[in-house]
């Protein structure tokens, strides 16, 4: 053959694309096979091969696979998006009630000082009493009890610290409040109706304040009872008070002063009557008691 000659024209050859993978006519056959023998239908075996069912199309698995990358990547993007908006939605909720209890601070709730005080150096720590003890352990509970029921919506507010709000509402140092709180436990609540606790508060009473005021006590009120009749303990400690600005006693303290002079006392629609005294205490006696009489039941129904 001559060089440049062209060669002849094959039949198998030109009908057969140059790129046909020839292994894969065993595959489609026993594939065909299967049909026939599953389905049972004889006009399938009449079915001719054509090059475009012997090669696969590779374009739908390459957009399964670029769909499952995008999945993997950004799996559920939408509940991200909703999950965000909900986020921003909390962090933006405001009302007129949030924003005040929000701008409270420790220096609005402080009392005004007409005066500028010097700092003196305190020995000692502050004598407070049990019935002060007691209210401070109330007052911290209270505030306790408050910022559990607030919640997390006022962390960054001045009611996230029930000690601060203690101290302030009570009048006294941070170091108090943590000091009665730890000791709360071992706190006894007052009871004022017992026995001893009335012998014990009638003795110092007396004992303080008997040589200088027990004269001027007793007359005031022999002169109120034979003028009105009825009086008050409540009612004596304003003219007391009014009479004599240095007066030095609180209307608890008067009351059991008075027992402590012999001038019983009787409780009716929330007020304590003074009634005429019996007997007058000494200060040997004063551990006597002095209830209610029964007899004058009575006179101030």
């Amino acid at each position: 053959m001559e060089p440049g000659a062209l060669l002849p024209r094959n039949n198998f050859v030109s009908s057969v694309p140059l790129h046909f993978d020839f292994s894969s006519i065993s595959f489609v056959q026993s594939s065909i096979a299967r049909r026939l023998l599953l389905n049972k239908e004889s006009g399938l075996a009449s079915q001719t091969l054509n090059a475009a069912d012997l090669i696969p199309c590779p374009l739908p698995r390459q957009q399964q696979q670029q769909e499952e990358i995008k999945m993997e990547v950004c799996p559920c993007p939408l509940s991200d998006q909703q999950h965000q908006q909900q986020e921003i939605r909390i962090e933006r909720h405001s009302c007129e009630l949030c924003d005040r209890l929000r701008g409270i601070t420790a220096q609005m709730l402080k009392a005004p000082v007409e005066k500028s005080h010097k700092n003196m150096k305190r020995r000692g720590r502050p004598n407070i009493g049990q019935k002060a003890k007691v209210t401070v352990k109330h007052v911290g509970e209270f505030f306790m009890l408050l910022r559990r029921q607030l919640g997390l919506g006022f962390q960054e507010t001045v009611f996230n610290s029930p000690k601060l709000l203690t101290a302030l509402a009570c009048g006294v140092s941070s170091n108090t409040v943590t000091r009665t709180m730890k000791t709360s436990a071992l706190l006894e609540e007052c009871n004022w109706k017992a026995s001893a606790g009335k012998k014990n508060w009638q003795m110092t009473t007396l004992k303080k304040f008997g040589q200088e005021w027990s004269v001027v006590v007793r007359n005031f009120v022999n002169t109120v009872l034979e003028e009105e009749g009825r009086l008050t303990v409540t009612e004596l400690h304003s003219r007391l008070r009014y009479a004599y600005a240095d007066f030095p006693m609180c209307s608890t303290t008067l009351q059991y002063f008075l027992s402590a002079l012999g001038f019983p006392h009787k409780r009716k629609y929330n007020k304590v009557f003074i009634i005429p005294e019996r007997k007058i205490v000494t200060m040997s006696e004063s551990e006597s008691e002095h209830d209610d009489d029964d007899d004058d039941d009575d006179e101030y129904e």
